[in-house]
């Protein structure tokens, strides 16, 4: 048993704070928030530091671009064909990526891991934890969505090759395509095993959700034209122009995956990319988590991230939920995870002063009832 001291708890359910109160951890669990120090189990002192449920990224490479290894060593876009729904990041997953060490110290528990941008159908993603020595070990779901790339670095891609599809048309007859056979396929007896199709039917069938990258709104309303068409699950990914149909996301009850910010050079497909437009997003009650698309900015700025939504006029704890409470619900984590609450897990992060204030850093993570890192 551990008993964590606090000094405030950002609980993430509702507004609810709780001052000077003992976490008591079982287990890997949350067992109880208790007023009065109980005897027994080991003493965690965080009297002077403020403890929030740990992060979680729901779009990286992690794993797949190797931090310091290089370009020609990232393992994470097979470009070879437009249609590859049967790639598995799973299995390039590279425990050992340095940019694990950066997520622990960080605060990240979990993070998504996705197949590249280049393939309009690229793979298989999953959730991975942090912690283990293994691809096996780290998984914590998999398969978790099929990636789907509409918009332009995939065209973009095949545009430079000369070859289908180069266009938005060409993409969207692309998926048609694909929906329609993988329709076929699911009625048909067939005598061999297809990959592909065998991976389109389970979005078809509900079982995944179909993360798609967009950018601009003809694209995000050509998605939802989709996914009315198809009855398939929708997460929505970059999305720089989802302030503009915020009402349509909202009636149809779509997450937004948002980011990374920390960047430069966009292009005029991204001029929407600030994070100013987010609160269109907010005000509707559109639910959204912030990414930092790790290695496109390092994973451990995801809480820097969040500071962001604090400056455009969201408030601090609806912030903050944007890397904690919105992925874990994105990412179906919410039963165990996203808040700190009896018989949720202990994946805790702790923060050296107040929430946003200029000295608060991670200090420490808690990962199921056990520390990956600490430094106080």
């Amino acid at each position: 048993m551990k008993v964590i001291k606090s000094k405030k708890i950002l609980t993430m359910k509702g507004k609810e704070v709780i001052e000077g109160k003992y976490i008591i951890v079982e287990n890997g669990i949350i067992s109880d928030i208790v007023s009065k120090k109980p005897e027994g189990g080991e003493y965690v002192d965080a009297s002077k530091m403020i403890v929030l449920p740990s992060f979680i990224d729901p779009s990286t490479s992690l794993g797949l671009a190797e931090e310091g290894a290089g370009f020609n060593y990232y393992d994470s876009d097979e470009s070879t064909s437009p249609s590859l729904p049967q790639i598995r990041a799973i299995d390039a997953f590279y425990p050992k990526d340095p940019g694990i060490k950066d997520a622990i110290r960080g605060g990240i528990s979990y993070f998504i891991s996705s197949p590249g941008p280049s393939a309009v159908f690229s793979g298989l993603e999953g959730i991975f934890s942090v912690k283990g020595n293994s691809a096996d070990e780290m998984v914590k779901k998999f398969p978790f969505a099929l990636k789907l790339n509409m918009n332009h670095s995939s065209r973009v891609h095949w545009h430079s090759q000369g070859k289908f599809p180069s266009t938005k048309m060409g993409i969207v007859a692309l998926v048609r395509e694909k929906f329609e056979k993988a329709k076929y396929y699911k009625k048909a007896r067939q005598k061999e095993t297809d990959l592909e199709m065998e991976t389109i039917v389970k979005v078809l069938k509900g079982e995944i959700p179909l993360k798609v990258a967009v950018n601009t709104r003809d694209e995000i309303e050509k998605t939802l034209e989709l996914k009315r068409e198809y009855g398939v699950n929708i997460i929505l990914q970059e999305a720089e122009d989802s302030y503009m149909v915020a009402d349509l996301l909202r009636q149809e009850d779509i997450p937004v995956i948002v980011g990374p910010y920390f960047t430069a050079g966009r292009m005029y497909h991204q001029r929407h990319h600030y994070a100013k437009y987010i609160y269109s997003l907010y005000e509707k009650g559109i639910l959204f988590a912030l990414t930092t698309c790790h290695p496109v900015i390092p994973i451990n700025y995801l809480y820097f991230e969040s500071v962001l939504l604090v400056k455009i006029g969201i408030p601090e704890l609806d912030a903050i939920r944007s890397i904690t409470a919105n992925p874990a619900r994105i990412l179906g984590m919410d039963s165990e995870v996203g808040t700190v609450e009896i018989g949720k897990k202990a994946n805790l992060a702790f923060l050296s002063d107040d929430l946003y204030s200029l000295h608060s850093d991670v200090i420490a993570h808690m990962l199921e009832g056990e520390f990956v890192w600490k430094n106080f």
